[in-house]
């Protein structure tokens, strides 16, 4: 995480602790132990003293104390992720942001467990899954059984912080609670704890639960336990009534990589729901499917959603079979949406076929700069014989970025006709052109491209000059760095 948003996590807390305390105000552009001094300066109170914390959560607003929940979760075991140094912070702020409270304050959280306030519950709930003590866990487990269904659910949701294996059979029957809320936290508790002693339950749940929302927290629960015995529940949730818990299910599928898998995704390719649609696609890609090809092709031209036929375009060049080049390139010429072309130039690049130069060259025409940069490069990828002219041309492209994947590719392909474009590239107003037509130049071995690298050696760009050096007489000084698109779109379960 950048210093930004850790430093946007400490002030939520402070937001929290002191929220009238004008004098408290986050110096967000000081550049010096900025994030010490404001968890310091908005903690009034002793190192450990929890019930100040909760005091200060009871009746702050909704969304205030959702910023600070999200910010105290951030500071939980593997499924956190702040990063604020407080090596060198006063005792307040260790405890704040580093320390796991200790007996006497799970004590004070855990009576926090039993308020009717939902923000200072809720910050009670975190710090006890932070704690991860015997303690803690008991008193998160005591709340299980609790008359209030939000105390249920916050309980359940503080086990799975806490990533709790020794509760599991507590959280196994709360998943028959008369409260969704309480059994959709406790399916996702059982997901993060990863036994799979829990994917029996969580089938069930998943094939009788009244409630679209714990059925889709089952099915992320059972791909995050990616265990095979789950894979007929996970089938027979693909015909779901609710297009959420069908687009997990896919997910899952995919997650699990068990035989069967990739055809039972393929065969709801024609879901109702685009979401689901989408998420078909990606898994037939990242499972690198060969046998859904023809699907993929059907999805790429034929469906109503931009982001399912990028998608489609993306899944073909992981693929990467030569048979969908035809379909990839009628995408890269006639598809509406911009970004789908620009994936499909890219997925003919990851293919590397011959027939692939001709439409390729022609997007270098596209209206559309992501476009015309994704085709310069898989040319390049590609490497033909000869340099096509419109990407000999493309070195003049109005598009900066267009025009350094150009000379990159010209590099690739080392030939001799780009020279002339090369050294006109070789003063080009951008660095990264000028740079990568000398790295291109230094392949080609003639005498226009040695007179290109001497005229760069009084470049204003100290790099362009220290580039031309290594090239004179030398070739190639190691790989360009590769100016590649690295699409790699990923859905998550919700």
């Amino acid at each position: 995480m950048s210093g930004t948003r850790g430093l946007l996590a400490v002030a939520f807390i402070g937001v929290i602790v002191s929220p009238t305390t004008s004098s408290n105000a986050i110096p967000l552009h000081d550049d010096g132990g900025v994030e010490e001094r404001a968890v310091a300066a908005v903690l009034h109170r002793q190192a450990g003293d929890a019930e100040t914390v909760l005091a200060a959560a009871r009746g702050t607003s909704s969304v205030m104390c959702a910023l600070a929940e999200r910010a105290v979760e951030s500071r939980i075991g593997t499924w956190g992720w702040a990063q604020i140094d407080v090596g060198a912070a006063d005792e307040a702020t260790q405890w704040a942001l580093s320390e796991r409270p200790d007996a006497a304050d799970v004590a004070v959280l855990a009576r926090g467990l039993q308020s009717t306030d939902d923000c200072e519950r809720g910050i009670a709930t975190r710090l006890l899954a932070r704690s991860r003590t015997d303690e803690a866990v008991a008193a998160l487990t005591d709340g299980l059984r609790a008359t209030l269904p939000d105390a249920r659910a916050d309980a359940a949701l503080g086990l799975g912080l806490a990533e709790a294996a020794s509760a599991l059979e507590p959280l196994t029957r709360a998943l028959e609670d008369d409260a969704a809320a309480v059994r959709r936290n406790a399916a996702v508790a059982l997901g993060r704890i990863e036994d799979p002693s829990s994917v029996q339950p969580l089938g069930g749940v998943l094939r009788g639960d009244p409630d679209p929302a714990v059925r889709e927290a089952a099915v992320m629960a059972l791909g995050l336990i990616e265990s095979d015995v789950a894979v007929p529940a996970l089938r027979d949730a693909l015909d779901d009534a609710a297009a959420a818990v069908r687009r997990n299910a896919v997910w899952a599928l995919v997650q699990i990589e068990a035989d069967g898998a990739a055809s039972a995704v393929a065969a709801v390719a024609g879901d109702a729901d685009s979401d689901v649609r989408e998420m078909v696609v990606w898994g037939l890609g990242q499972l690198e499917e060969g046998s859904a090809v023809a699907t993929l092709e059907t999805r790429l031209r034929d469906d109503d959603a931009s982001a399912v036929r990028r998608m489609a375009a993306w899944a073909l060049g992981q693929i990467e079979a030569e048979s969908s080049v035809g379909a990839l390139s009628s995408a890269l010429e006639d598809d509406p949406d911009a970004a789908t072309r620009a994936m499909a130039a890219w997925a003919i690049g990851q293919i590397e076929p011959e027939d692939g130069v001709a439409p390729l060259a022609a997007a270098l025409r596209d209206t559309d700069p992501e476009v015309r940069r994704n085709a310069a490069w898989a040319i390049g990828q590609i490497e033909p014989a000869s340099a096509p002219q419109p990407l000999i041309a493309a070195v003049g492209d109005s598009d900066a970025e267009t025009r350094e994947r150009a000379a990159w590719a010209l590099g690739q392909i080392e030939d001799p006709a780009a020279v002339d474009a090369l050294a006109r590239a070789v003063r080009d107003e951008d660095a990264s052109v000028r740079k990568a037509a000398l790295w291109a130049l230094g392949g080609i071995e003639t005498p226009q491209a040695h007179d290109a690298l001497l005229r760069a050696l009084e470049d204003e760009d100290a790099e362009v000059r220290s580039r031309a050096t290594r090239n004179l007489g030398r070739g190639h000084q190691g790989p360009w760095p590769w100016p590649a698109p690295r699409p790699m779109p990923r859905p998550f379960p919700r």
